[in-house]
């Protein structure tokens, strides 16, 4: 579900008609539904504004992404979003509007998505990260709401596990890294095996670090969204994303009768789980994508499985470094 706070204005109207046709299931904050025209059967209301925190958090129940859809940043209430909820990000609309569809494709591609991972088994996929040319192929024109909805992984994004794996790899390191099977032959290393092997990403380090903020939050913070997902494990924290993948397309009967929960949809309909995560979060080591078919909530199945992976993974250690997970935080060096 994903709420839409200024969807009653110019820009807010675009987006909010192109996610409606695309069969998104949108929530829009609003003091006067009347405002949203005839689109108000169409879309769940809640009542209030971002100036108002009590019917802003009351907005974010069920919510898994947030979109602040002001004409500028001039029109953005005073104080951080992260003073509200822990999972929202003011500017995510504003940025991809402004950077443009071609700059968006391009750095996913950096992080792997959309790219042919030159991994060291066949049949990889290559996923969908679209952009003009690729619209032109098929003969329709770009516009700017399709921007904003790719920027926030709307759409006919596709991306594999493995792609998204290496996309949380390469957030974590800051470095291309790229997937392999082999790590020794004969007990001695194979090229690749380290993070430090690879070039650097072109990402400027704070941008880096504020994501790696932000997943930091959704797993250990008050308000995220996968708190099931902390580590018991001293000294070693887990950062991570929640998310879904719709498989099918839901009516606009259903969507203007009565509340929709895609939760009590028959199984095969239920969008897909997921979860990405890397650790250990100060000095990462270990990157994990897990998707569940048909399981409805990243938060709620896919993340508690891959804090169990991470743990397992981290209490066995096959990187065999010097210093366990932790051991230095937790001695203080």
């Amino acid at each position: 579900m994903l709420l839409l706070t200024g969807a009653s204005g110019l820009v807010g109207s675009a987006v909010r008609r192109r996610l409606i046709a695309a069969e998104v299931p949108i929530r829009c904050l609003v003091r006067d539904p009347r405002r949203l025209g005839d689109d108000r059967v169409r879309v769940q209301i809640a009542l209030g504004d971002l100036a108002d925190p009590p019917s802003f958090r009351n907005a974010l129940r069920g919510v898994d992404t947030v979109i602040h859809l002001a004409a500028t940043i001039r029109d953005q209430p005073q104080g951080s979003i992260e003073e509200l909820s822990g999972i929202a990000t003011w500017r995510l609309v504003d940025a991809a509007r402004r950077a443009g569809i071609d700059v968006v494709s391009d750095v996913a591609n950096k992080f792997g998505l959309g790219t042919d991972l030159p991994i060291d088994l066949p049949g990889g996929r290559i996923g969908l990260i679209p952009n003009r040319a690729w619209r032109q192929k098929h003969h329709r024109r770009w516009g700017p709401a399709d921007t904003i909805i790719a920027g926030i992984g709307q759409g006919v994004i596709l991306a594999t596990p493995l792609q998204l794996a290496t996309y949380v790899s390469r957030i974590a390191t800051g470095r291309a890294v790229i997937p392999h099977v082999t790590r020794a032959i004969g007990g001695m290393p194979q090229p690749g095996v380290t993070a430090e092997e690879y070039p650097l990403l072109d990402i400027p380090e704070e941008s880096l670090a504020l994501v790696r903020g932000g997943m930091f939050a959704v797993v250990n913070e008050f308000g995220g969204t996968a708190r099931h997902a902390q580590l018991d494990i001293p000294g070693v924290q887990l950062a991570g994303k929640t998310g879904s993948s719709q498989v099918r397309h839901v009516s606009r009967w259903a969507r203007e009768h009565g509340h929709f929960n895609s939760a009590q949809l028959p199984w095969e309909f239920r969008p897909h789980a997921l979860f990405v995560c890397f650790a250990p979060y100060d000095a990462p080591r270990y990157a994990c994508a897990v998707v569940i078919e048909h399981g409805n909530a990243g938060a709620d199945v896919a993340a508690p499985l891959a804090r169990d992976i991470m743990t397992d993974v981290l209490t066995r250690d096959p990187a065999r470094r010097e210093i366990a997970p932790g051991q230095a935080l937790v001695q203080g060096s």
